[in-house]
């Protein structure tokens, strides 16, 4: 039982040593492929399109379909497409958040600080105390 085991074992991994070099090679080419694009992509340097320059893309678009009546349908429809598509992706969190800073501080938005009742509370308490004085 154990020489028939021992078989087995030795001819599943015979037949994983013949298929890994086609998947290792695969992969690689694969990852070849991916580094070459993104090397291009790199080497281009094409310019960052914010979500609002689509959006005036789009608007400019219906823009030019309203008043020229002479273009063509699908003129509206990528305007639309546009216009929408830049909405719907600017509710989208961005991934990259650059850290915002002002006179040389980064500034941390997350901190709670004060709210309008605190500060409601705050201008009638000092009102208080002055009318004590």
């Amino acid at each position: 039982m154990s020489s028939r085991l021992q078989r087995e074992i030795e001819e599943i991994l015979n037949r994983y040593d013949k298929a890994t070099p086609r998947r290792r090679r695969l992969h690689r080419k694969i990852r070849g492929w991916g580094r070459a694009f993104a090397n291009l992509r790199h080497s281009l340097r094409l310019p960052h399109v914010s979500l609002a320059q689509v959006m005036f893309l789009g608007i400019s678009l219906l823009f030019i379909a309203f008043f020229f009546s002479s273009t063509t349908p699908y003129t509206v429809y990528a305007g639309l497409a546009l216009f929408f598509g830049a909405f719907i992706l600017s509710f989208r969190r961005s991934q990259y958040r650059s850290e915002m800073r002002w006179r040389g501080r980064t500034l941390d938005l997350q901190a709670p600080g004060p709210g309008p009742g605190d500060r409601l509370k705050r201008w009638w308490q000092q009102r208080r105390t002055r009318r004590q004085r």
